[in-house]
């Protein structure tokens, strides 16, 4: 594995007077050019950046003058305690209101500033600029950096959020080479599970399930708006930190959305200066070791099946002719009919049992895994613009043999704004293409495990599994005039038989406006467009086991002239489909952030969205008789009832299409209020209206009102012991929503397979009308406390939740004489489980004698 990051850091720092705000470069490092971005995709756009920032000199003399001011964080405007300021001559500390003074009688016309996590800073003084307020910028990425948590509408720093959340930066991501985001986010934070048996595709889950019948994915917002594409298409690469909102009052500014939990995703910015970042990973894995499961052995699996056919288990099934059963159980129904000697049936029974079929289907189906991934990422900064652009490329050789992955991933970003800082700029594009194929799509599973896979003489062999029909019947059925009905699995993975492919693409662009009112009151407007396209199909070749299985099944035989009658025809079958999804989203939102008489910061927003969302998805269903040269088929009588060969029923032949076609409308009001009083005690309260199209009925029930408040007070200014340097208890109740899109309050219904008695067509309902659906809401009590000592080597994040779910949607049984459905899907009576789940957030990792990870509960 290798891995190479280039990068040109310029330091950079900003000091502020009375007078302005000017920027500083050191002169050793500074950078000049202009850097024009090729056209990204075929309606990219260019991006500039202009490299040329002055610097200007500070060479008055300060000899006889008093040398005061205040340091304090780029981010936050907090003042920064312990910062070292050096000179040839004089030395000091800020205090921990960031205040220094030099002496009176220094010479010093340079200073250097210097903290553990931020940029080392060089300055001339100016007598004219006292007392000085400098502002130190924090490094990215740094043991003890500051930590600002985005909720996808607005950026916090830790210190002011009193709810629960967990912040993952860009350097805990790349511990894992993983191709995917979820597996690099897998065991790095608490609270956020991942295990297919959460109840969603992508496996996640934020504290638990919150519902019983909607969704149970959490939310996924990249770069401020929500996200409903494959999460695993993301470029790891591309992000720069992931931040999960756990409780009401973190999450609850999402509204509806918001039950399940929030993983906010920050891809990367545009750097200070330029910077070129090149990452190459080649990651090798061993094959799965299919002997670290345990499982029943052949020889006790052998032992059991004796017993049970004892006992008389297999009789129906051995009364059939076609029925499969084992080979074991096989061999002791020909035993016991006295096709076969005992001592034959012994060593037979020997011989099975010393099979164990592990090491071939190791050796055969799976083989070590084999990722690439390259990453190119460029970035350029002026005063007015901030650039970036990367292109990502990963490929991936699962350990499954025929299974293969590429993803290419296009980014680019653009920032601009005045001279003043008062109106900006940002345009972000985002292209992902994914394409996967499996040339044996039906996979393979050992039934027994004592069955071989190959001949001694490297020949496939005949196996069970699910459809196939006894050994001893398809050796004789039908006299050679049916296809051949036996399965062998060896062959269709070497003959990619059953071949599956995929292309998945999405296109995202997002423009966004601000612009400053009054103060610090400020208009943010913006707007997101995305459309994704998914194509898939999978080939059954005509000498796969699943043709040709099919076409046996409704074939028949006239017993006079010998004519053999297919209804299926020969040939391929193609199963092939599309899905086309667009989303539309609109956001206007106004945003406060004002400090009245020094002690006092009250910070807010108040705003407006809408949403479309349009997902459109078609199949034609089997094409039978396909030519994939000639791009041929046949068709077929999916209508009439045929006789199955083996088993005398009568079926038809299914064609399995479909056409659906959903649109989600949405609107939503929100509003935050936070207040601070001396950076100790944290007030917040936040309201969200969420309306949408799926029930309709009333204008009072197409919307739910959510809330939340919270409050959070540090402890450790009362405290006054050193070793304990934070202490902070919260508290946050509000409410969280969920929703069930596949009910509506409306009369709904789907065309049923079959027709009724009298041949007619008939319709399943699938929704009765129903008036009285309501949108679903969660209750969240949260009470946690945070705590860091001895020099932030040691820390904890106790705490408990508590969720009540409130009248939830289900099935609720019904007299048939009020409105002639014995089952309606209704709300349910409200569930309180009381399921107070209390732990102890990790302690973190002890890294540079600094805690280098600490998500709390």
């Amino acid at each position: 594995m290798q891995n190479k990051t280039l990068k040109n850091a310029i330091p950079k720092f900003l000091i502020r007077s009375s007078s302005a705000v000017k920027p500083f470069i050191n002169e050793n490092y500074c950078l000049k050019g202009n850097f024009l971005f090729p056209i990204l995709l075929t309606i990219g756009f260019f991006l500039l950046g202009n490299q040329l920032v002055a610097q200007e000199h500070l060479t008055m003399e300060t000899k006889g003058k008093l040398a005061t001011g205040t340091v304090l964080d780029a981010v936050t405007g907090k003042p920064v305690q312990g910062v070292s300021i050096r000179g040839l001559e004089v030395e000091a500390k800020t205090d921990s209101k960031g205040r220094f003074q030099l002496p009176s009688d220094s010479s010093e016309r340079k200073i250097s500033l210097s903290h553990v996590g931020y940029r080392d800073t060089a300055i001339l003084l100016n007598p004219s600029t006292l007392p000085m307020e400098i502002m130190l910028v924090p490094v990215a990425n740094m043991i003890e950096q500051v930590e600002v948590v985005s909720t996808g509408y607005q950026q916090i720093p830790r210190e002011r959020a009193t709810g629960s959340f967990a912040l993952v930066d860009s350097r805990t991501l790349q511990r894992s080479p993983s191709m995917n985001i979820l597996s690099r986010l897998n065991g790095v934070t608490n609270g956020l599970l991942l295990d297919r048996n959460t109840g969603n595709a992508d496996g996640m889950s934020i504290r638990g399930r919150s519902t019983l019948f909607s969704s149970t994915r959490p939310l996924v917002v990249v770069d401020n708006f929500p996200y409903e594409g494959d999460i695993n298409s993301l470029n790891p690469s591309d992000i720069e930190s992931v931040t999960v909102l756990k409780d009401a009052t973190a999450a609850s500014i999402w509204g509806v959305r918001s039950a399940n939990g929030v993983i906010v995703i920050t891809t990367k910015k545009a750097k200070e200066t330029f910077s070129a970042e090149f990452s190459s990973n080649l990651t090798v894995s061993d094959r799965p070791d299919l002997f670290y499961q345990k499982r029943i052995g052949s020889a006790e699996l052998i032992e059991l099946e004796s017993f049970l056919f004892s006992k008389g288990e297999y009789t129906r099934a051995l009364n059939s002719s076609y029925e499969d059963v084992s080979p074991v159980v096989d061999l002791l129904d020909r035993l016991g009919k006295g096709e076969i000697s005992s001592g034959r049936a012994e060593g037979l029974l020997q011989q099975y049992a010393g099979v164990d079929n592990r090491k071939d289907l190791s050796q055969i189906f799976y083989r070590p895994k084999f990722e690439q991934q390259y990453y190119l990422g460029l970035s350029s900064s002026s005063r007015s613009v901030r650039s970036t652009m990367s292109v990502g490329y990963d490929r991936s050789l699962k350990e499954t043999v025929s299974v293969d992955q590429q993803r290419l991933n296009l980014r680019a970003s653009s920032q601009w704004k005045d001279a003043s800082d008062r109106f900006g700029a940002e345009m972000n594009l985002w292209y992902s293409g994914n394409s996967n194929r499996n040339g044996n799509a039906l996979g393979f599973s050992p039934r027994f495990p004592y069955e071989r896979l190959l001949g001694d003489d490297g020949a496939p062999l005949e196996v069970s599994a699910a459809g196939t029909l006894r050994k001893s019947y398809t050796d004789t059925v039908g006299n050679g005039m049916l296809l051949d009905w036996k399965y062998r699995p060896v062959e269709e993975l070497r003959g990619e038989w059953n071949s599956y492919s995929r292309s998945d693409r999405n296109l995202r662009y997002d423009f966004g406006a601000r612009g400053a009112i009054y103060r610090s009151l400020a208009l943010k407007v913006n707007f997101l467009s995305s459309t994704g396209w998914q194509d898939w199909s999978t080939l059954y070749d005509p000498s796969s086991f699943f043709v040709r299985n099919m076409v046996n099944q409704f074939s028949s035989i006239d017993p006079s002239t010998g004519t053999v009658t297919r209804p299926v025809p020969l040939g391929a079958i193609m199963d092939r489909g599309t899905v086309r999804s667009d989303s539309r989203y609109g956001r206007a939102q106004l945003d406060w952030n004002e400090t009245l008489w020094e002690d006092h910061r009250l910070s807010g927003l108040l705003g407006a969205e809408w949403r479309q969302d349009r997902v459109r998805s078609e199949s034609p269903g089997y094409i039978y008789g396909y030519d994939s040269d000639l791009e041929n088929f046949a068709e077929v009588d999916i209508f009439s009832f045929f006789p199955i060969y083996h088993n005398g029923d009568y079926r038809r032949i299914e064609r399995y299409g479909s056409l659906r076609r959903q649109v989600d409308n949405n609107r939503s009001w929100f509003g935050l209020m936070s207040y601070t009083f001396r950076d100790n005690l944290t007030v917040t309260a936040s309201a969200r209206k969420d309306a949408s199209n799926i029930f309709g009925v009333s204008a009072n029930q197409k919307g739910v009102p959510l809330w939340s408040l919270g409050t959070s007070y540090s402890f450790q200014d009362l405290l006054g012991w050193p070793p304990l340097e934070g202490l902070k208890l919260r508290v946050t109740y509000g409410y969280n929503g969920n929703v069930d899109k596949s009910t509506t309050a409306f009369l709904t219904s789907v065309l049923y397979q079959n027709r009724n008695l009298w041949g007619s067509p008939a319709d399943r309902i699938t929704n009765p009308p129903n008036s009285a659906l309501r949108w679903e809401r969660v209750s969240n009590l949260n009470i946690g406390l945070d705590f860091q000592a001895l020099g932030n080597r040691f820390g904890g994040f106790p705490g408990i939740l508590h969720q009540a779910r409130q009248g939830p949607d289900g099935k609720q049984p019904h007299s048939p004489s009020d409105r002639g459905y014995r089952v309606l899907w209704q709300r349910c009576p409200d569930q309180d489980p009381g399921h107070r789940r209390p732990g102890m957030g990790r302690l973190g990792e002890l890294r540079g004698g600094q805690v280098q990870d600490r998500p709390d509960l």
